[in-house]
């Protein structure tokens, strides 16, 4: 039985990664991982996006922080064949989504406000989704670095994970 919305939030995201073109892999470690490779005119070459969709079992600031970091790690370990090195006409994006039951204020103001760490030619995002309200929580600031870049992933984020 589907009670708390999962299994239908899965189905939906998944749908709107197919149909961009995101290729779905199988993964143990989360409920639903996903790769898309191409060339962007806009990035200056090769773009490698990986999705990563699993629950976040302590909704906590420390937890999320770790769910993006290992989302993060285990994207760049996917073998794609052969790559130029990150920033030589190549980068790397990761996008991660935390699922929770419900999400505790302090931690949806947390999500707000949390710069994704800075890495060379590759971009790093976790949001978070509260499945009670059916609402996505992202981070809504620009840093300098990647600014470029930041309304763009906002809007992927908003179009494939609300």
């Amino acid at each position: 039985m589907n009670v708390d919305g999962t299994q239908d939030y899965i189905a939906r995201v998944t749908h709107r990664l197919t149909r961009e073109g995101y290729r779905i892999t199988p993964s143990s470690d989360y409920l639903l991982s996903a790769e898309k490779s191409g060339f962007q005119l806009t990035k200056m070459g090769n773009v490698d996006t990986s999705v990563r969709i699993g629950r976040l079992t302590e909704p906590t600031p420390d937890a999320l922080r770790a769910f993006g970091s290992n989302a993060f790690t285990d994207a760049r370990a996917v073998q794609r064949g052969f790559r130029m090195p990150a920033s030589l006409f190549q980068s790397y994006f990761s996008l991660a989504v935390a699922l929770v039951d419900a999400a505790p204020s302090d931690l949806a103001t947390f999500v707000a406000g949390y710069a994704p760490p800075k890495h060379w030619s590759a971009f790093e995002a976790v949001a978070l989704y509260d499945l009670a309200a059916n609402q996505l929580h992202i981070f809504t600031g620009t840093p300098l670095f990647g600014a470029a870049y930041y309304a763009g992933v906002r809007k992927q984020q908003q179009r494939l994970f609300s």
